[in-house]
């Protein structure tokens, strides 16, 4: 049942202030307070409608048998706790046509969700992202949604965040071909992208993730997860961590495979506290950069293979970075692992570091006097032992260094396959555990609460 004491707090003032009417109020108030409750029981229970592109009627009563036509129907009868499930097919939208309210809870969120995994495909209009959240929303939920930009030239943004949004959560679904950014975050802040695939976003206008540039996920809030997610072929980052107004902080990146864009697979940026952990990169300009002040980034159990200019980049004014059991495989003759002069105190340890040179020194490059550097495995009397890389599978066999040469961090427990990593033994280096390779279907249907 949801109770809302705010009706009362008024007549309890009022109460307290005129003593000699309380005896007449009590039995009004007590009809009330039975009246509202009986009321609130009926209240509490959410409410499910139904919208399909075959067989609609916005003269509809929004049932399954009798389902409404369009989408601004059925989201302008929602309440928290109420969900609006699309049947399949496609529908293209304005997306301020459709914004839904806000939810009060995870428990009484507002959500949107594709009926039983059918396949829907939700486009814009030219000139429009295909979903916007209006300024200030709150615990919505978008799952299972198939979000189709258009292609360059067309529409904006797959998603986008409402200035002060937060608690939102998009899951198990897919953004692709979008003229600007597939996620724009706006500073928005608890934002959940999990069991998302984020791909082909293209030239990007200025403001939308901007000027010629566009990326999976422009970041700029905190407190945000980007969880089990695929993110590739951006024309920029994959994911963008950075603020002009703001410095995000306390972000989570774990367990995503992030590949084939045309800047580094992340770019952490200013804010404190960010943890990239337990992801795969390949194929992006740079695996992973810590940049423009960025302080106490955590970058702990990921796989790197094969990005163009190296595979993680310490540079312009990060300092404190902590860079502890990650797989770094470079195939040119760039540092694989980079650590330019005035990053301030950062402690590289426990690393993997393979590439094309044999002389350690070219394989990882210090030139900031405070770094710490300690217990990695560099050169080529090392194996990465990764299972299949011609078809991206970055597990490690029985002959990879990696095994058993980890530190134990109390922060990664397990893998990215949820592997419990042996702190007996010792952990494996790089995103995955050996012996848990068994590849698997990703789940449909995930809801992980960010804390």
């Amino acid at each position: 049942m949801i109770i809302n004491f705010g009706i009362w707090g008024s007549e309890m003032e009022y109460c307290n202030n005129h003593h000699g009417s309380m005896k007449s109020f009590r039995p009004y108030a007590f009809v009330l307070i039975v009246f509202f409750g009986i009321a609130g029981v009926g209240e509490a229970i959410a409410k499910e409608y139904f919208v399909a592109a075959s067989n609609g009627n916005d003269k509809n009563y929004g049932t399954i048998e009798a389902p409404f036509f369009t989408l601004e129907k059925g989201v302008s009868l929602l309440l928290p706790g109420d969900t609006l499930y699309i049947r399949g097919g496609t529908y293209t939208r304005n997306h301020k046509l459709w914004e839904p309210p806000n939810g009060i809870s995870w428990e009484n969120a507002t959500t949107i969700k594709a009926y039983q995994n059918e396949k829907v495909i939700i486009k814009s209009l030219p000139g429009t992202s295909v979903f916007r959240f209006k300024d200030d929303s709150q615990y919505i939920i978008m799952d299972g949604l198939t979000v189709d930009g258009g292609g360059p030239g067309h529409g904006l943004t797959g998603y986008t965040m409402g200035t002060g949004s937060h608690h939102l959560r998009i899951i198990n679904g897919e953004v692709k071909n979008t003229n600007d950014s597939a996620l724009l975050g706006s500073e928005a802040d608890y934002i959940e992208i999990i069991n998302m695939k984020l791909h082909d976003s293209w030239q990007g206008t200025a403001g939308y993730g901007g000027g010629e540039k566009s990326y999976g996920f422009y970041l700029n809030g905190d407190y945000n997860l980007v969880q089990d997610c695929e993110i590739y072929n951006s024309h920029g980052y994959g994911i963008h961590m950075y603020s002009t107004n703001n410095q995000p902080s306390h972000n989570r990146i774990i367990n995503n495979r992030i590949h084939d864009n045309d800047l580094a697979g992340i770019i952490v940026t200013k804010g404190i506290n960010n943890q990239v952990i337990n992801n795969v990169f390949w194929n992006n300009a740079r695996g992973i950069e810590v940049l423009y002040d960025a302080t106490n980034t955590i970058v702990y159990h990921n796989t790197s293979y094969s990005n163009s200019k190296g595979e993680i980049l310490l540079g312009d004014r990060s300092s404190q970075s902590i860079v502890k059991n990650n797989l770094l495989v470079g195939t040119n003759t760039q540092p694989v692992l980079l650590v330019v002069d005035g990053t301030g105190a950062s402690k590289i340890e426990n690393n993997l570091i393979l590439g094309v040179s044999k002389n350690p020194s070219e394989l990882m490059k210090i030139y900031e006097s405070s770094a710490i550097a300690g217990g990695n495995l560099i050169g080529d009397s090392y194996r990465h032992g990764l299972k299949k890389i011609d078809t991206f599978d970055f597990h490690i066999t029985e002959t990879s260094s990696a095994i058993g040469a980890g530190l134990v961090l109390a922060d990664v427990k397990v893998d990215m396959d949820g592997v419990s990593r042996n702190s007996t033994a010792g952990y494996d280096i790089g995103a995955y555990q050996f012996g848990g390779g068994i590849s698997q279907e990703p789940p449909t249907s995930l809801r992980i609460v960010n804390k």
